[in-house]
């Protein structure tokens, strides 16, 4: 570590610390987890923005592909992190202990965040990725392709967590064929077909029929359809990419970038219900206080523009008013506007 990335070590642990005094039933943050060379690294220094050649992943829809296609998703150790140690061991920056009565034996367990977080060009090269991890490089491509990303630590689905789309419905596949209508030419002098006589009785018990098979073949599909209750609904970790509307995001702990680390102080019973302005100090806690954010500094780089046009505007007005004519068109020192 640099000197500088040390210190942010020592702010972090620090800043654990502090709020897991304050706020004990909250479960720790993921601050400062060690890389793949066993080094411990603040979060938003694992950010690496990173501008791509290719033009497909100039754009979101193309990062997310990319990620998405060429990465194999590893399970956490543990969907909430509930890890066993024996009884007086203990690791981590902060433990929240938790007695758990099965039957007759007794466990001790830990709450922690994922212990490695690996660097995005590691995670390329070993192609597969914890949430995390897999989070971390899309947002690294997102904020090297201009984009105002974002790293989310919270709680999801089960199905979101473990990729189960069993209950998704595929997409029509495309086989690159049309279909082609053809439309028979009927000939006025081919011989109509004979008439099929049919019983109008024998009709209707067929449809009777028919209607109650298709009423148990969609009994027995909503039966098969039917999620199965999942006892540690709103307690599975997981971590994405700042999506403000989705159903499957369960709550919010933190979120992140590669300027600063935020902590959520809202309600988080419904993760599409939190407000993401960052600089609002009551919904959401720095780590880093007094620090430029982005959007501030994206602000600032405006503002400067602006000023500078408006300056060249002005300097031009200024030089237009003096010398706007020819000498004969002012008399006794009147200007020509």
């Amino acid at each position: 570590n640099s000197p500088s990335e040390a210190r942010m070590v020592e702010i972090a642990d620090n800043f654990q610390r502090q709020y897991s005094h304050l706020f004990p039933e909250r479960r720790p943050l993921l601050l400062s987890p060690e890389n793949e060379k066993g080094v411990q690294k603040f979060v938003s220094t694992t950010l690496r923005p990173t501008a791509a050649e290719h033009p497909e992943l100039y754009h979101w829809r193309g990062c997310a592909a990319f990620v998405s296609d060429f990465l194999s998703l590893k399970p956490l150790e543990s969907p909430v992190n509930l890890v066993k140690t024996p009884t007086g061991t203990w690791s981590g920056l902060y433990t929240t202990v938790v007695t758990l009565h099965v039957c007759v034996c007794v466990c001790v367990c830990v709450l922690l965040q994922p212990r490695q977080l690996f660097s995005p060009s590691m995670v390329l090269r070993n192609q597969s990725a914890t949430c995390f991890e897999a989070a971390t490089l899309l947002c690294s491509m997102l904020i090297g392709a201009h984009y105002e990303a974002y790293c989310v630590s919270g709680y999801a689905s089960r199905e979101l967590c473990e990729c189960d789309q069993t209950h998704r419905e595929c997409p029509p596949l495309d086989d690159g064929k049309k279909d082609m209508a053809s439309k028979s030419q009927q000939n006025k002098y081919t011989l109509k077909p004979k008439k099929k006589l049919h019983s109008r009785f024998l009709l209707k018990q067929e449809m009777k029929e028919k209607e109650k098979e298709a009423a148990l073949l969609l009994e027995q599909q909503k039966r098969d359809e039917e999620r199965p209750a999942d006892d540690l609904r709103g307690l599975r970790v997981h971590c994405w990419v700042l999506a403000t509307h989705a159903q499957d995001f369960l709550g919010v702990e933190s979120v992140w970038d590669n300027y600063n680390y935020y902590v959520n102080m809202q309600d988080c019973s419904n993760g599409s219900d939190v407000v993401y302005d960052l600089e609002d100090l009551d919904r959401w806690e720095p780590v880093l206080v007094g620090v430029t954010s982005k959007r501030q500094l994206t602000d600032q780089v405006l503002k400067r523009k602006e000023n500078r046009f408006l300056g060249k505007v002005n300097t031009a007005k200024e030089v237009c008013t003096g010398n706007c004519g020819p000498s004969i068109w002012k008399t006794n020192g009147e200007a020509c506007w």
